[in-house]
């Protein structure tokens, strides 16, 4: 498995996870059967802490953080 992060505003913003099977000391890109049966158990994994994997081109799946509204530096001081 490779990971591809992305990082902004000092936290994660995006994470790409690619899947490589290993054969005859090589590795090679899992099959889109692979792939699909990856990304389905990863969403059923991840769904109890609110996380949800989107596939992606070139990639098997990614996860980006969620846009939120805006917060007041006072509300983020406070928090």
């Amino acid at each position: 498995m490779a990971y591809f992060v992305r990082l902004a505003d000092g936290g994660l913003d995006e994470l790409t996870l690619v899947p490589f099977r290993s054969r005859q000391l090589s590795l090679r890109r899992a099959t889109s059967t692979d792939a699909h049966w990856l990304l389905d158990t990863l969403n059923r994994e991840c769904r109890p802490f609110g996380a949800q994997l989107t596939p992606a081109p070139m990639a098997v799946c990614a996860w980006r953080r969620r846009l939120r509204s805006p917060v007041s530096r006072r509300e983020r001081d406070w928090s």
